[in-house]
């Protein structure tokens, strides 16, 4: 998805959305980005995947090492 900056203002940035509708979202997710830019959205499947795959790996040292009921 391609959206356009239409201002930064106090670390808030007005975006365009493809079908004309304008949305707030904090200015630092289009860092570089100024009034007029046009910036891409999009989703980025193989780091997701890494992501996921590293957490699972994360949770099953976890349950492995065993471990105590946490009380808080």
């Amino acid at each position: 998805m391609k959206v356009v900056v239409d201002r930064v203002t106090e670390g808030v940035a007005s975006v365009e959305l493809p079908d004309g509708r304008t949305v707030n979202a904090p200015a630092a997710l289009f860092d570089g980005a100024a009034e007029g830019d046009v910036v891409e959205i999009r989703v980025d499947r193989a780091e997701t995947e890494r992501r996921r795959a590293s957490a699972r790996g994360a949770l099953e040292r976890l349950k492995r090492r065993g471990g105590g009921v946490c009380e808080l």
